[in-house]
């Protein structure tokens, strides 16, 4: 046999080799996956586009990885980071300063800049201040904790774990504080209890099954009781309480909805359904004139993609799933055992599901939106160019007479900052305090469409219409 020969036998045996292999690699159990049976047509918000979120500016490129959540301290900001960090980004900006290097105070936590130590390091995924300026995280994996800013002391309040309002706590992804509210006059925290099924490493699979068992919980600071709010939420991410103080809004990712929920009853109200993105934090901005929120976005998301089709198929896909799983888990295993940096980042890729996600093109377009407290969206900031996306929040600031946004993400290596030109937290002009200019005229008004008729579509147009003519008067 020659050696063309020989080597395309090679070939073939390898190719052969590996269909088989990956096909048994779909039917190895390791991971439980559910599809639901049917599901309902997708809709989407159609946003007029613009690249009024391309003026934004990268600071501290590659000095920070993954500052998914900010607060502001005296002109200095505060944010966690991947492997476990709490870092500070001084006034100016000027440089970066590492506060706590380890937020679950693990002796296993050694390398501490990779996604797949999290379990060992943590995950910080949101921070909050109370009134007194006193520093809280979310640690994904353990909980809250109270941080000292002087000194890098971290102090636990709430480890999350088995047996907690009726089941194990596992991931937790975002939290707000209410103070006062505790039955002895302390703090009371909203947490997103994400998921009973899938931990942060396995966020994707949440997202892509669609399973609905996120909830809302409140943890008393005083007792330590734990109690559900709300559950059957598919996936919840960001929260954030009403001004009223009797509701809190909760993005659920999975099905691209913003939710009302009321604390006492649990009740839901679906605020905003079909979101066009998957929804991260969402965050009070700093305006004083109205109450509006700001939501970020990790994907932005216009058309029916692999997460929606996939349910089309629950059988390849589910094969999928786990052959993707399970080849994860092999190369991850071969890159620590070889030392292979490279390895274990492909390995962590494929396990977790987000290399299905990374092929998606969409994900490279940035998006933030505002929205007033009756669901109502007020202005979209896109950037269509990639420069900056992935964003998870939006953290509103006055800095001297300009109005800043800081925009965090769960994956970049940098902090985003946009200046908006001519806004205050009043809603007014710097340039012109006797005329009132609502940030609203901005940007494009959106326009919401489903797969419902023209004539439906006009309807809600004019209803559209009357409610904001009601709302100049």
């Amino acid at each position: 046999m020659s050696a063309i020969g020989c080597l395309c036998s090679l070939l073939f045996k390898l190719t052969f080799l590996t269909i088989i292999v990956l096909f048994g690699l779909a039917f190895i159990p390791t991971i439980d996956i559910d599809l639901p049976k049917n599901r309902e047509p997708a809709s989407f918000i159609s946003i007029q586009p613009n690249d009024l979120l391309s003026a934004a500016e990268l600071l501290h490129v590659n000095e920070v990885h993954g500052p998914e959540s900010i607060v502001e301290i005296d002109g200095d900001l505060y944010f966690g980071v991947r492997g476990g960090k709490i870092v500070k980004s001084t006034r100016g900006r000027k440089s970066i300063e590492v506060l706590v290097s380890n937020v679950s105070s693990s002796p296993s936590c050694i390398r501490t800049e990779t996604e797949w130590d999290q379990k060992k390091c943590g995950r910080v995924l949101g921070v909050r201040l109370d009134s007194k300026k006193n520093f809280y995280v979310l640690d994904a994996e353990s909980g809250v904790k109270k941080v000292d800013i002087k000194t890098g002391k971290v102090e636990s309040v709430y480890t999350t774990g088995p047996k907690q309002a009726g089941r194990d706590i596992i991931f937790v992804d975002d939290f707000v504080i209410q103070e006062g509210a505790g039955k002895k006059g302390g703090h009371v925290f909203y947490i997103t209890d994400s998921s009973a099924k899938y931990p942060l490493d396995l966020c994707v699979l949440s997202m892509i099954t669609r399973e609905a068992t996120g909830r809302v919980i409140k943890v008393d600071s005083d007792t330590k009781e734990v109690s559900v709010v709300s559950d059957g939420i598919a996936f919840p991410n960001g929260i954030e309480l009403m001004d009223d103080g009797k509701h809190l809004l909760v993005n659920e990712i999975s099905n691209r909805n913003l939710l009302k929920i009321n604390i006492q009853t649990g009740k839901k109200e679906v605020l905003i359904r079909g979101l066009p993105g998957l929804p991260d934090n969402i965050r009070r901005t700093a305006r004083t004139d109205l109450e509006t929120y700001w939501i970020a976005f990790y994907q932005t998301k216009a058309k029916e993609d692999f997460g929606d089709q996939a349910l089309d198929t629950p059988y390849f896909t589910k094969a999928l799933l786990r052959m993707v799983h399970n080849l994860g888990i092999g190369i991850l295993k071969l890159g620590e055992l070889s030392n292979c940096r490279y390895l274990e980042e492909l390995g962590y890729q494929f396990r977790s599901g987000f290399i299905l996600y990374s092929l998606n093109k969409e994900l490279s377009e940035g998006l933030i939106m505002e929205v007033n407290s009756k669901g109502k969206i007020l202005r979209a900031l896109q950037d269509p160019h990639g420069k900056i996306s992935h964003l998870s929040e939006v953290k509103d600031v006055m800095e001297g007479s300009e109005r800043v946004l800081y925009l965090g993400s769960y994956v970049n290596p940098f902090l985003g900052r946009l200046v908006l030109p001519g806004e205050t937290v009043t809603g007014r002009s710097s340039s012109s305090s006797s005329e009132k200019k609502s940030t609203t005229t901005t940007t494009p008004r959106p326009t919401t469409t489903t797969r419902s008729s023209k004539k439906e579509v006009k309807k809600e147009e004019k209803q559209q219409q009357k409610k904001e003519k009601k709302q100049e008067l």
